[in-house]
């Protein structure tokens, strides 16, 4: 299986006879819990074959770039990114790939993708300012900036995460009464996935109720809320302007669902709870998921919580 089963993907496409790269992304598992009273079925993106989300984004993205004959990118990434997109240019050895991580990345991360980056011609860059970074070299390189705020097709990518998350819904039962909880940083996945469950839902407004779970360090959805602490266990929230965040609320208004901020111990205790309790060990940013839903569910009414695991 990968994403390209869906033809509303591959139509997506603003090319033809394209070859369609893959790994055999998306159609991760499910796994259906009882916790703390609450029915959860969580929706297991780091089953993928990189352990992220990101995969879906890296097949559809470099399958674009090699249709297009792009000899070069830069990608700016908290680290799952990098080492999808990383993974996936085996596909595309004409590729080359300036990777370009935070300075206090996540040393696990970095260790994988230092890894990755062994015996071939892309590059690694710290940096204090990213970002800025990425747009120097993308500049300088003329090479295409991956960065997935300037990318309008992207949300393509995760329709097929919408579509997974479209079936998990009972038809014979209002929408209204599942919650949907996902971690967001760019938002990127949080925007596509909705699109994919419009589509598939055709009622805007039968909608299950989309939660944006975001940390006490970086919460721009929230932004009367004050930053309790200046870094999360859950690193990969990591952007702090959220540049699509008018989209985003305008999606959680139109589900009637709502933003939240677990506090750093209600997430670790999720994490520590799951793999205690069902021996399924989950990263830290998936777990700030599972936090949500375990302390907001009751205020939703809702009878199912969804929950997405987003990486490693």
């Amino acid at each position: 299986m990968s994403i390209w089963r869906y033809k509303e993907i591959t139509k997506s496409l603003p090319l033809h006879d394209v070859l369609l790269l893959t790994l055999n992304e998306s159609d991760t598992l499910v796994n259906k819990i009882e916790l703390n009273g609450l029915v959860i079925f969580l929706k297991r993106e780091d089953l993928n074959p990189t352990g992220s989300w990101k995969d879906r984004a890296a097949a559809y993205k470099l399958t674009l770039l090699k249709a297009q004959k792009v000899k070069e990118a830069v990608l700016v990434s908290s680290g799952n990114a990098a080492i999808s997109f990383l993974t996936y240019s085996k596909l595309y050895p004409e590729i080359v790939l300036h990777i370009v991580l935070k300075n206090d990345a996540n040393i696990t991360k970095v260790g994988v993708i230092q890894k990755l980056l062994t015996n071939t011609h892309h590059k690694l860059y710290l940096s204090d300012t990213p970002k800025a970074t990425g747009v120097k070299i993308a500049s300088l390189r003329k090479a295409i900036n991956l960065r997935s705020g300037n990318d309008p097709l992207i949300y393509n990518a995760y329709l097929s995460l919408g579509f997974e998350l479209a079936e998990l819904l009972n038809k014979k039962e209002d929408n209204s009464q599942t919650a949907i909880f996902m971690p967001v940083s760019s938002g990127t996945a949080f925007i596509g996935a909705a699109l994919g469950i419009n589509q598939k839902v055709g009622d805007e407004y039968n909608m299950p109720k989309l939660i944006a779970c975001q940390t006490e360090a970086v919460h721009p959805l929230k932004p009367e809320l004050k930053s309790m602490v200046e870094k999360s266990v859950s690193d990969s929230i990591f952007d702090k302007l959220c540049e699509n965040q008018q989209r985003i609320k305008k999606i959680i208004t139109n589900s009637n669902g709502t933003v939240l901020v677990p506090k750093e111990d209600e997430i670790v205790a999720a994490k520590n709870l799951l793999l205690d309790k069902f021996n399924i060990n989950i990263s830290y940013t998936s777990a700030l998921a599972l936090a949500a839903a375990i302390k907001g569910s009751g205020d939703l009414k809702v009878n199912k919580s969804i929950v997405l695991c987003s990486g490693r």
